[in-house]
């Protein structure tokens, strides 16, 4: 898989044999990366009192949190990247967009689905 000896925490990338495989196997990827270190959120703010859906993912590589969010965009999900010194995080807003994440890739993860399900 390409992966390098050492730490690796900050310039883990998607690997390629992923990036060149079809869609199917991009949605998987996420899938599995999203179970593992994504939240399912509700967000409430002076604007949306009664909050709204997020899913949102941390990671300390600024790197694939790039490569992430140019899948999700192929698969017509918005996300955005927030890049900060020491990490990274891709948050996908709202009910549309985190019913497209649902739809199109979905979380396995019984809980992650579950608490996604309810917010939608």
């Amino acid at each position: 898989m390409e992966i390098p000896s050492g730490t690796k925490s900050q310039i883990i990338r998607i690997p390629k044999f992923v990036s060149k495989s079809a869609l199917k196997v991009k949605k998987e990827f996420i899938s599995g990366i999203f179970d593992a270190e994504a939240s399912v959120l509700k967000m409430i703010d002076s604007h949306h009192p009664k909050g709204y859906p997020r899913i949102q993912f941390k990671v300390v590589s600024h790197a694939i949190t790039k490569d992430i969010h140019d899948i999700l965009k192929l698969l017509d999900i918005n996300s955005r990247i927030y890049r900060y010194n020491t990490f990274s995080m891709i948050h996908i807003n709202g009910k549309t967009q985190c019913r497209l994440f649902h739809d199109k890739i979905g979380f396995r993860h019984p809980i992650k689905d579950k608490r996604l399900r309810a917010l939608l």
